[in-house]
Formats: C-alpha cells, sequence, structure tokens
C-alpha cells in the first residue's frame, strides 16, 4: 500500500537539494537542471532555488539565463552577497564587465567574508 505524504515547503526544498546534489556528484548536468527548475517551481519565492538554479545554467554556459536567475534571487532577497557575486560572474561571461565589476563588488560589501569562487 502507497502512502501519500504532504510535504512542507521547507521540507519539498530540502528534498530538492539532496536530489540536485546526487545528480551533481554523478556529473548529470543536464538532468540538474531539471531537478533546480523544479525546485524553482515549488518554491518560486525561495531565493536559493534561484540562485541555485542560476548557478547551473552558469555551469551549463547559458549565461543570459543564469543572470536572470541570480537577479530573481537578489529580487528575492537583497542582501544575498552570493547571488551578486554569482551575478557578477554571468554578467563577466556575457562581456558586461562593467556591470559585474559592480556585482562583485556589492557582493563583498554585503558578504566581506565571502568565498571569492563561483558556488551555489
Amino acid at each position: 500500500m502507497v502512502t501519500s505524504v504532504k510535504l512542507s515547503e521547507r521540507s519539498k526544498r530540502a528534498l530538492e537539494r539532496l536530489q540536485a546534489d546526487f545528480v551533481l556528484r554523478r556529473g548529470q548536468r543536464p538532468t540538474l537542471q531539471a531537478v533546480l527548475e523544479r525546485a524553482v517551481e515549488l518554491t518560486p519565492d525561495g531565493a536559493g532555488s534561484h540562485n541555485d538554479l542560476g548557478f547551473a545554467y552558469l555551469q551549463l554556459g547559458r549565461y543570459e539565463q543564469a543572470a536572470v536567475a541570480f537577479g530573481e534571487a537578489i529580487h528575492l532577497d537583497p542582501g544575498s552577497g552570493r547571488a551578486y557575486f554569482n551575478l557578477g560572474l554571468a554578467l563577466e561571461k556575457l562581456g558586461h564587465r562593467e556591470d559585474a565589476v559592480l556585482c562583485i563588488q556589492r557582493a563583498m560589501e554585503l558578504d566581506p567574508g565571502l568565498r571569492v569562487q563561483p558556488s551555489p
């Protein structure tokens, strides 16, 4: 007998992150994108979901989509130094160096201890 369980939004997000982590470790980046897109669908107001999806797009070389996802993460959480940093990386890849520098500077203002390397 199969029992249906209703998960809280937080539990859904945790489950999606676990699945994404598993997929990433196996090196299946296109599948990772699908998992993270689903996480955004489940938690559209979660800045972390958008940031994670942006990072997947960044890894896939889909820089415009990455910039949009990071922008949404910033809209949802204007204090996220990580999202500003990642947006800076995407903008640099798109050739928008001045905007990229501004984003990275903002990231450092928000989070002076930020590790200066891309990460979700």
